[in-house]
């Protein structure tokens, strides 16, 4: 717009989208095989965000801002992006060229488009119905395009309430769990308890439960009928059900392709949510479809300073990683214009936030692995029987899974309504708090002992599924070779531990203060730990193999489960070989992922304290500690500040090619990098570190690095970054030739930056260029 011949305004943000059948053709496939997802051949673990005000914003629903969007979060690494696609601002036909639009710009900048919003949640059958109908349309609309998935609808859930179409659903489960004998009047809302064996509370939440489950089905089936290679899942929130909300992210996973998660909230609850939904044993990686945070005061919670929005960045996604899962994806991309919402990891003008760049440089070094599943010997059972609608015990499964992370080791997971798909690999089951498993359940366990496993169990398993009775007293003598005596309390209490625990033999538990919720006695079973009323705990031989058994709820109190040492003891008596890191502490967890060259080490020191990084800088922090992983040989040691991650990529030659540490790294007792800053590098020539010829480095903070190595002379240093598929440098840097090897200082502008140290920068720019997938 000009008035006398001067520009007074500048529509700079609007176009239109032709869709080309020929750029969606070159698109690389997004696929999911062995459990590790594929964009083109190669498996990738990916960094994703949600590309939200796009549904939400006039100038951020623009086509031309859109496409800045995609361009340039693949610039930054970011191949994945989910899209709220429900929303209806536009008359129906333009509604749906616009989602055309967005769709085909992501296949055309090559990020893949996780289409959000097929179907609302609802026990309405004309809600249902239509949303049958749009999965029809979805699926036809969008069938056989390669960077697609499908999102049925975000963080369904249902509270129950005293409406016709739910009291229907309830009285169907009962009379088919009950027959005529309802254990309960009419159910009012007011009457829901989350109390340990409340059959109406339980019940009212499985019978909305079984309906997510069969929404979820339906929907995915209707889509894989137009195209049965479409990837399909379910954002479901973080937590589970009580007696005012119904979700789950377990039991309503049928017909999906994918587990798929989201959280917000205290770093600490994280790594069990997520483990919990881990289906790999189906071909069903877990993935977490939300999580972030902000550091500014508006527009709600979730606030947090700087600081601690790196240390969520930096724990969700190397936790992702470490525990199998296949992606991560934030909330959410770009701040708006009109609006106060700062979530987001770029600015309004795509200037990006430092945030964005911790991201990225995660994103890129895990880039530098092709991750393969390793099926593992260990599965944890998860009870589904008393676990809907009752906190409590949902905790005391989070305890278990921490306390296996405690041990470092890697595991699978499994609940109970799959026990038939139990692999072949397992070995070994850990059951935490059985109490009233399917009567098909138990004889699956007694099978796996029979034939040479080993098993786990605690608490109790002699209460029956359907009035929540102990009527099956025989399973503990069968199983646990015991003998009931009398009942300490009913089910799952919430009382403090009293009973004075001491260990007899040579099993390896502990003395400390527990709660057995029994009284047994000895049939065939030998007691390794005895209480003030006798014995607590047991093995016991059954065929060919051997079954642990404890009285003692112990998952209920993480005081219990850790004072006992009972975890780390049981694998011990099972022969379980765990990663091996040196000082041996608990409170860092290791995690082993196979490569298709080698293997990957992701690691997390979950210390804290004062001596945590203040401001942005560790150069001055003490609570830098080397840890070794002596399983490796030689074995590889680094260094992790309290509450930062660490990682390590090896090849089969034991090339060590790429690293993560805030100090200084060594293999064997050759120095491989000195630094005194959190620090990421990683060979771009498959030659290890110490001899590459080619090499990105990457700090958080300001500080030095040194690559050790003999051979210094002839390389060239650069700062840059990828601006629309390609290497755009920045800054000429001179790296220092010190007696180590060459180090280079990285002040305020430099941190966060990419760093190329090569020989031949043009082959190191096209090699960062092709990890990026240009």
């Amino acid at each position: 717009l000009t008035s006398a011949g001067k520009t007074i305004d500048c529509e700079d943000y609007n176009g239109f989208v032709v869709w080309d059948d020929a750029v969606v053709k070159k698109a690389p496939r997004f696929t999911l095989k062995d459990n590790y997802f594929r964009i083109g051949d190669n498996p990738v673990f990916l960094i994703g965000a949600q590309e939200f005000w796009a549904s939400a914003s006039l100038r951020n629903s623009s086509p031309v801002t859109i496409a800045l969007d995609y361009r340039t979060m693949h610039d930054y690494n970011v191949r994945f992006s989910r899209s709220f696609m429900m929303w209806a601002s536009r008359p129906p036909e333009a509604e749906k060229r616009f989602r055309d639009a967005m769709v085909y710009l992501c296949q055309k900048y090559g990020v893949v488009m996780f289409h959000e919003g097929i179907s609302d949640y609802s026990p309405d059958p004309k809600a249902l119905a239509k949303g049958m109908a749009r999965a029809k349309d979805i699926g036809e609309r969008y069938k056989g395009l390669p960077l697609f998935a499908a999102d049925l609808r975000n963080e369904p859930s249902l509270k129950p309430a005293d409406a016709a179409e739910q009291n229907k659903l309830l009285k169907a489960l009962a009379t088919k769990k009950y027959g005529e004998e309802i254990p309960y009047t009419p159910v009012k809302v007011k009457d829901l308890t989350e109390t340990w064996g409340d059959l109406k509370s339980y019940d009212t939440n499985m019978a909305l439960l079984n309906l997510m489950k069969d929404w979820a089905k339906n929907l995915a089936d209707e889509l894989h009928k137009a195209d049965p290679q479409m990837l399909v899942s379910v954002g479901y929130l973080q937590g589970g059900s009580d007696a005012w909300s119904s979700r789950d992210a377990i039991w309503p996973t049928e017909g999906l392709d994918f587990t798929n998660r989201h959280f917000y909230g205290p770093l600490g609850n994280f790594p069990p949510e997520f483990k919990e939904i881990d289906m790999r044993y189906q071909n069903k990686p877990p993935s977490t479809g939300e999580f972030g945070s902000k550091t500014h005061p508006a527009g709600g919670g979730n606030y947090e300073t700087k600081e601690d929005q790196y240390n969520r960045y930096l724990f969700i996604t190397h936790y992702v990683l470490g525990l199998g899962g296949g992606f991560v994806s934030n909330w959410h991309w770009r701040d708006p214009w009109e609006d106060i919402f700062p979530y987001g990891v770029i600015h309004p003008d795509l200037a990006a936030k430092d945030i964005l760049k911790v991201y990225r440089n995660m994103s890129l070094l895990f880039a530098t692995i092709q991750p393969q599943y390793d099926p593992p010997s260990v599965y944890y059972l998860i009870p589904d029987n008393h676990r809907i609608a009752y906190t409590p015990l949902r905790n005391a499964i989070y305890n278990g899974l921490n306390q296996l992370m405690d041990c470092h080791l890697d595991h699978g997971v499994i609940n109970e309504a799959n026990i038939s798909k139990l692999p072949k690999e397992a070995k070994v089951i850990i059951y935490p708090l059985p109490f009233m498993p399917d009567d098909s359940v138990y004889a699956k366990l007694k099978e796996f002992v029979s034939e040479g496993g080993i098993l786990y169990f605690s608490g109790d398993i002699s209460y029956e599924p359907v009035k929540m009775e102990r009527a099956k007293t025989a399973r503990l003598e069968e199983l646990a070779g015991v003998k009931f005596v009398e009942e300490n309390y009913k089910g799952i209490t919430r009382a403090k531990p009293d009973v004075r625990i001491k260990p007899s033999g040579s099993f390896g538990l502990k003395e400390y203060t527990g709660l057995p919720c029994i009284k047994v006695k000895a049939a065939t079973a030998k007691a390794v730990a005895e209480g003030s009323d006798g014995p607590v705990a047991f093995i016991n031989d059954l065929g060919k193999g051997r079954v642990f058994y404890t009285t003692d709820p112990v998952e209920t109190s993480n005081e219990m489960l850790s004072g006992s040492g009972v975890y780390r003891a049981f694998l011990n008596f099972a022969g379980v070989k765990t990663n091996t890191v040196v000082p041996d502490d608990p409170r860092i967890h290791v995690f082993k992922v196979k490569t298709s060259d080698g293997l990957a080490y992701v690691l997390f020191n979950r210390n804290t304290g004062s001596n945590v990084a203040q401001g942005f800088s560790l150069a001055d922090s003490n609570g830098v500690q080397a840890f070794r992983l002596a399983d490796l040989s030689p074995d590889v040691s680094l260094s992790l500040a309290p509450f930062k991650p660490g990682f390590i990529h090896i090849d089969k030659n034991n090339n060590l090619l790429g690293v993560e540490s805030q100090g200084d790294v060594k293999q064997g007792d050759k120095t491989i990098l000195k630094t005194n800053v959190h620090t990421i590098a990683f060979s771009l020539d498959g030659k290890a570190i110490d001899r590459s010829d080619a090499l990105a480095v990457m700090t958080i903070y300001p500080g030095s690095v040194t690559l050790a190595r003999p051979d210094k002379d002839g390389f060239s240093c650069e700062l840059g970054e990828i601006q629309a598929g390609k290497w755009v440098t920045l800054e000429n840097i001179k790296p220092a030739s010190v007696a180590e090897g060459l180090k280079i200082d990285l002040d305020e502008d430099r941190a966060l930056e990419i760093i190329l140290v090569a020989k031949d920068l043009p082959f190191a720019r096209s090699q960062l260029l092709s990890l990026a997938g240009f």
